[in-house]
């Protein structure tokens, strides 16, 4: 979420109507050296951040709902969102309005935003939902349709995932595990796919130990082979930090190639030599299966256990991701929260940071 806030705030820079004027005031605990500090001060001096108030700006801080439909409405609507702050309404409560009233947020809305959640962290699939019914789409030009360079509008009812802020079906996400076997050797393990031809590997340092910074992916392995499953990277750096994905591939003649599945981009550390973080070494879930009537609800916990117990998860992505297979039939918010919407059957994959993954069969019966 922290990469994503950056990335947010330089698609408002490129967007934002007013010119600016002088560089704002510092923070200090903001330094020029700071990988966001270009977009975080630019959108200072626009008024999208007002930092804490106290000389800070905690610029590694976790985005909350409140801070994300404050900036929103800063940004796109800010006569009206000045409107509400000057009626007498608390900062937060005025983003949440505003973005009502626009229609960024929906009456029926599946987001599960509301007044009493404001606090609560929002997913990197929830921001790029937003900024979707915000922006104008690609080719029309007009806002509030089927999204923005791509990223469709989640309301519409097609089931997509994001993966580094691109939005793909439902239908072409497929698990990747990432399990270290030695100091600097991970083994990364995937499900076949029927109709591949090769699968693609790719993968990156993570140059930051809190967060991992935006670096791009590199491709470091093909595997021609559409029953080999896995591969074991050597050589790596001990104690440093990596992401990496997956990509399933069929040939359409020529050498050119279709992707037919991707994995979430997940993280892990190698080795042993990080005083601060481990790996995950497995995950249990509270439920294996569930069925709900038409608009019940029920929450998925699940209970990590690490490679060391006396470290930390690496903080670079969600502690667990969630992902409905089927949106019209159940959806499940940021937090493991499954809701009945339809009746029919699908399934909820629970993933961890490094790619370990669980699924929870889910059965909706219509209303009796």
């Amino acid at each position: 979420m922290k990469r994503t806030l950056a990335g947010l705030l330089a698609a408002l820079m490129l967007l934002s109507a007013p010119t600016m004027g002088a560089w704002a005031a510092e923070f200090k605990d903001l330094p020029a050296s700071h990988w966001a500090y270009k977009e975080i001060t630019r959108a200072v001096s626009y008024g999208i951040l007002n930092g804490l108030g106290d000389g800070r700006m905690n610029p590694d801080g976790t985005l909350t709902w409140a801070h994300y439909l404050a900036m929103i409405s800063r940004t796109f609507a800010p006569m009206a969102y000045e409107g509400a702050r000057s009626s007498g309404v608390d900062w937060k409560n005025a983003g949440y309005q505003t973005a009502l009233n626009k229609g960024y947020l929906r009456s029926d809305d599946f987001l599960t935003v509301t007044p009493e959640t404001l606090n609560d962290a929002i997913s990197r699939q929830d921001v790029a939902v937003l900024l979707s019914r915000i922006l104008p789409d690609a080719s029309s030009g007009v806002s509030n349709s089927n999204g923005y360079g791509g990223i469709p509008n989640s309301s519409s009812g097609q089931n997509w995932i994001y993966i580094d802020g691109v939005a793909i079906p439902i239908s072409s996400y497929q698990s990747l595990e990432a399990v270290v076997t030695g100091e600097k050797t991970v083994k990364f393990t995937w499900n076949r796919i029927a109709q591949a031809d090769r699968y693609v590997i790719y993968m990156a340092e993570c140059n930051s130990r809190s967060r991992c910074v935006v670096t791009k992916l590199q491709k470091v392995k093909t595997i021609k082979k559409n029953e080999v499953t896995s591969w074991t990277k050597k050589k790596l750096i001990k104690g440093q930090f990596y992401k990496f994905r997956v990509e399933a591939l069929k040939e359409t003649g020529k050498g050119e190639y279709k992707k037919l599945k991707t994995s979430l981009t997940g993280h892990f550390v190698a080795g042993n030599e990080s005083k601060k973080y481990t790996n995950p070494k497995s995950l249990k879930l509270n439920m294996t299966k569930v069925t709900l009537e038409k608009g019940d609800s029920s929450e998925i916990t699940g209970r990590i256990t690490m490679v060391n117990k006396n470290k930390k998860m690496l903080p670079h992505a969600a502690t667990l991701r969630f992902i409905s297979s089927d949106k019209k039939v159940a959806r499940v918010s940021s937090s493991g929260k499954i809701t009945a919407v339809n009746a029919g059957n699908c399934r909820i994959y629970v993933q961890t940071v490094n790619g370990l993954w669980k699924t929870v069969k889910v059965r909706v019966r219509q209303s009796s």
